[in-house]
């Protein structure tokens, strides 16, 4: 039977002992993630993390600015240019973990791994609306080539839809094509979507743009 005071040494250890793994770990996945979206090929990575192990191995300080599980300036930077420019271009897994990863942080749901991990990625903007829809009079032809594929005008629906379906005008789409049936979605990503009452517009999606990149820099710790 423990005493009081080794108990409390043996859980004072403890949290010392899951603090240091989450931040370790919190690191590691930033690294990958960056990774993943830089597209960095597999010699490169295999020699970051052959690093990494050589650091931990001399018992060096991991989270110096000069370690090999930090990011530099230019990685960086070269993640936020990423996430600023083509994301629904950007190869399947890379999008997907990009897209779950801030569904992740924009959600209160504690019970987020109850969800389908394989969702459909959805455009609000449809990528080819008709010429004579309410799409080409809100959108300029400019604003639909800098915006559709972009992380603001991007949702995520846990099944497929129909594709036509997914040109019809904004508040036909959000009720029907985004709500679906029940009428709610698990994703804080498309439930930010539904809350949109007025028409889909340049500037929100500029806005989202900016709140969810400014989300993913907290996360990554980007800035």
């Amino acid at each position: 039977m423990l005493t009081g005071y080794r108990q409390q040494l043996l859980t004072s250890s403890n949290t010392r002992m899951i603090n240091r793994l989450e931040r370790y770990f919190t690191d590691l996945e930033r690294l990958a993630s960056s990774f993943l979206i830089r597209r960095t090929n597999v010699n490169r990575r295999i020699e970051r993390y052959a690093r990494i192990l050589g650091a931990i191995q001399a018992e060096e300080d991991l989270y110096i600015s000069t370690s090999p599980l930090q990011l530099d300036q230019q990685d960086r930077a070269e993640v936020l240019d990423a996430l600023d420019g083509d994301v629904y271009n950007m190869n399947v897994r890379a999008r997907s973990y990009i897209l779950l990863r801030l569904d992740r942080q924009l959600s209160a749901d504690p019970a987020y791994f109850n969800r389908d991990l394989n969702p459909t990625v959805e455009h609000v903007l449809p990528q080819a609306p008709k010429t004579t829809s309410n799409w080409c009079s809100i959108f300029t032809q400019q604003d639909r080539e800098a915006l559709t594929n972009k992380l603001g005008n991007l949702a995520l629906l846990t099944r497929n839809k129909n594709s036509e379906a997914s040109n019809y005008e904004f508040a036909k789409k959000r009720d029907g094509y985004f709500a679906g049936q029940k009428g709610f979605t698990n994703y804080a990503l498309t439930v930010s979507v539904l809350a949109h009452k007025g028409d889909w517009t340049p500037q929100i999606i500029r806005d989202r743009q900016e709140t969810f990149i400014g989300t993913l820099s907290k996360l990554w710790r980007l800035a």
